[in-house]
């Protein structure tokens, strides 16, 4: 009997041995999963544009062969010398501006003040029947001086 009674304690310890792995078993919690890393992108770039619109004052300097242009076609109208052409008269209406020709002569006295000169121009009288060129200028006091 005693070997029987040592083998009934073995089996009982063994099936206690055995439920307690199995409780061990349930009791472990699970093993955690852990998340793959996500896929990134590839990051490019966004440009972003500011448009801005800066104003600045700038000093230009006159245009000096526009003023005298300008005195001569205003004289045009006062003026009814201009107006003659081979002979024929023209109204200050049918006198245009044809070309104005590279160069002038500008210059300064002790008082500060300009003087322009040697402007060549060619008006254009009736679309062209006629032409005359005139070599004008503006005096310190801002008054044409004109050459036929």
């Amino acid at each position: 009997m005693e070997k029987s009674a040592l083998g009934i304690v073995a089996t009982i310890l063994g099936v206690l041995v055995l439920l307690g792995v199995i409780g061990l078993y349930w009791a472990m919690p699970a093993t955690p999963t852990i998340p793959k890393c996500p896929v990134i992108p590839e990051c490019k770039p966004v440009v972003i544009y500011n448009n801005t619109v800066t104003t600045k004052t700038i000093e230009v300097s006159p245009n000096y062969k526009q003023q005298v242009v300008s005195a001569l076609l205003d004289e045009v109208g006062k003026d009814k010398s201009l107006r003659y052409c081979d002979d024929d008269k023209y109204s200050s209406s049918e006198i245009t501006l044809k070309k104005v020709y590279n160069g002038f002569v500008l210059e300064e006295n002790n008082d500060g003040d300009f003087s322009i000169s040697n402007v060549q121009i060619k008006l254009n009288y009736d679309d062209g029947k006629c032409y005359r060129t005139f070599t004008c200028g503006l005096d310190a006091e801002s008054e044409l001086v004109c050459e036929d």
